[in-house]
């Protein structure tokens, strides 16, 4: 893997600031935030520890969508649309550099989105490492899912039609699961829902270090290689820039 730092830090800046500027990307960061500010006001009314828990988790399944799998797919897509993709891979930018800086930089935002959403939400300390560390681990395998996408697409618009199943894969059945328990014996075997099991289990005190714990991390790491392994076969077969 060709990795190197003076590279990598132009690239980080790059990719935020492109981020940062394109209406598409930002109007997917903040409304995990708007339905934070939203869920925000009606938690007053409930005054229940639970409900906050649940609107925290429904704002980041929300979040881990978005973010990870749209945003990311859209973020390669826009290289290969402005044809700056091509400049970059004449100017002896690698792949992997490419592909790993506007991972990171989705990653860095999904968790300042992340961070915001729990404290507009005024979550309890006593969950919040469990709720970072279990959103990123979730993230990972929408992160190759995202990329697998970006690569698949050839400009923005196309990937806005090729991420909206997944999204609904990843989202939607999470979402309900925690209604339904019908719907989580299914859906416990997405990475969303493996998330929402691990923080709804520390937040209502209950040990992680269980047979459902356990569980909920396998379910994640299992996904991380399964989609690596689905985006290493989509690299070899269309690679970065056909």
């Amino acid at each position: 893997m060709k990795l190197r730092s003076h590279v990598m830090t132009a690239l980080l800046r790059k990719d935020l600031k492109m981020t940062l500027i394109n209406k598409n990307t930002l109007i997917m960061l903040i409304l995990p935030v708007v339905f934070a500010v939203m869920y925000g006001y009606i938690l007053p009314m409930t005054k229940d520890r639970e409900a906050t828990v649940y609107f925290i988790v429904i704002c980041q399944i929300m979040n881990l969508a978005m973010t990870p799998i749209s945003l990311l797919s859209m973020m390669v897509a826009e290289e290969k649309e402005k044809n700056t993709l091509r400049t970059l891979m004449l100017s002896d930018v690698s792949a992997e550099e490419f592909l790993l800086s506007k991972s990171l930089i989705a990653l860095f935002l999904m968790t300042i989105v992340a961070i915001v959403d729990f404290f507009l939400l005024k979550g309890s300390m006593d969950f919040f490492a469990v709720y970072l560390i279990g959103g990123t681990l979730a993230s990972l395998s929408l992160l190759f899912m995202g990329a697998m996408i970006g690569l698949l697409c050839k400009d923005q618009m196309s990937t806005g039609t090729l991420s909206a199943p997944f999204m609904i894969l990843v989202m939607l059945p999470a979402i309900f699961s925690t209604m339904n328990s019908n719907i989580h014996a299914i859906a416990q075997f997405l990475p969303t829902t493996a998330f929402i099991d691990l923080v709804m289990r520390q937040a209502s005190g209950l040990p992680l270090v269980s047979l459902e714990g356990v569980m909920s991390l396998a379910v994640m790491i299992v996904w991380v290689g399964l989609c690596a392994l689905a985006f290493n076969l989509v690299y070899r077969r269309k690679g970065i820039d056909e």
